[in-house]
């Protein structure tokens, strides 16, 4: 061979070295962390500029990783429950999954993971649930958020087959708040038929309304058909009434306190017991209204205070109420409602409630400060007296001048 010059060792050498980093670069290209990085490099390529945020530091992990064991752990047996369960049988592997999330020590997070393992009972798991549930009560560990959870599942997957198995007991165990929570249940997915479950089932219901939580279930699936089954029901007065404040419960917290006073104000007016149940409903809840801003609360008020079945005395404790979360001051709701509640309307109502209670009407109005409100509360009172008081008017005239 002939000998080669300098030249042509350095270039020989620089082939070599591009043949061996073209090697590197193949081999590395094809293992799975460079086809990760080349994944993201083509959905973010300012990601891919910048390889410091590559790496595996404290401050980059993946927020779609859980870090709690516990919860990875019943991600992988709920991964593994639709292999293991067999037609008309308990699913093994979901129970072992209750078993392993009840005995956790931390309230909430055994709650959380309780309430998402649920959504894969069937009701073919729902017997063995029930009894795993009264060993570990027998056991002196009750859990009765998690089995008021799924005694609710329950009634949504399963609400012939739960209370079949309740009535099949002599004498029955049914608690009155499995038996709610069921009829919730119940109610969320198959109303009709909980309704007419009822009908067939008073002597074993007792005393006991079970009307009411399958109404609140049926406002959650169907809010229109449920309110039409409340205008035509044929309940007693009480039973009614207790309907509809856990109705308007329901509403509040789905809908607001604006909603609420909406779905009230829209009930027909024309059946005594209903109008009477709509004040129940209002009622019931009022104690809950006890840090409302002016605003909110006039809001509110103005789509049911002109409601033939709302009393001066509910107008009083709701001014009450308002005052307390306002620093005891009035002013800010009674402008609102100047703009929000016309004034021929006040005139009326005010007429309606002196008739009912002329002294309450009068407390009420010689504690506002002076509004357009005011002003026509003072003339629907002074009118309706006249009529009625002509003294009276006379005097609470004095008395409620500016």
């Amino acid at each position: 061979m002939f000998p080669l010059s300098r030249r042509s060792l350095v270039i020989l050498n620089c082939v070599g070295f591009a043949l061996a980093g073209a090697g590197w670069i193949s081999a590395w290209s094809k293992s799975p962390q460079s086809a990760e990085a080349s994944q993201a490099a083509a959905a973010d390529p300012g990601k891919a500029a910048n390889p410091s945020k590559r790496g595996g530091g404290q401050g980059n992990k993946d927020p779609r990783v859980l870090e709690d064991p516990r919860s990875v752990r019943l991600l992988s047996l709920m991964a593994e429950m639709g292999k293991a369960a067999t037609p008309g049988e308990p699913n093994a592997k979901f129970l072992k999954a209750v078993t392993l999330t009840l005995d956790d020590s931390s309230f909430h997070r055994r709650k959380r993971d309780f309430s998402i393992l649920l959504d894969k009972m069937t009701k073919d798991d729902a017997a063995a649930l029930h009894e795993q549930f009264v060993k570990l009560e027998r056991a002196g560990r009750p859990f009765a958020e998690e089995y008021a959870a799924f005694a609710t599942r329950w009634g949504q997957v399963d609400g012939a087959g739960a209370m079949a198995f309740f009535s099949s007991h002599e004498p029955s165990d049914m608690k009155p708040g499995d038996l709610h929570e069921v009829m919730a249940g119940w109610g969320s997915s198959h109303p009709e038929e909980a309704m007419a479950w009822i009908a067939e089932h008073k002597d074993l219901l007792g005393s006991m309304n079970a009307y009411k939580p399958v109404v609140a279930g049926w406002l959650q699936k169907d809010p229109a058909a449920a309110t039409g089954w409340l205008a035509s029901a044929n309940l007693s007065r009480q039973e009614i009434g207790d309907c509809m404040v856990g109705a308007a419960l329901d509403k509040l917290y789905s809908d607001g306190l604006e909603g609420m006073s909406e779905w009230l104000a829209s009930l027909p007016d024309d059946k005594e017991d209903l109008s009477a149940a709509a004040r129940q409903g209002w009622n019931g809840n009022q104690y809950r209204f006890q840090n409302l801003t002016p605003e909110q609360a006039a809001t509110a008020w103005s789509h049911v205070g002109a409601q033939p079945w709302m009393g001066v005395q509910e107008f009083g404790q709701f001014c009450g109420s308002v005052a307390r979360a306002n620093q005891g001051e009035l002013g800010g709701f009674v402008e609102a409602l100047s703009t929000k509640w016309p004034a021929s309307v006040v005139t009326a109502q005010f007429e309606r409630w002196t008739e009912q209670d002329p002294g309450q009407a009068g407390v009420i109005l010689s504690r506002m400060p002076p509004s357009d409100f005011r002003a026509a509360g003072i003339k629907g009172m002074i009118d309706k007296l006249q009529q009625t008081d002509p003294a009276a008017a006379a005097e609470w005239q004095q008395r409620l001048a500016p």
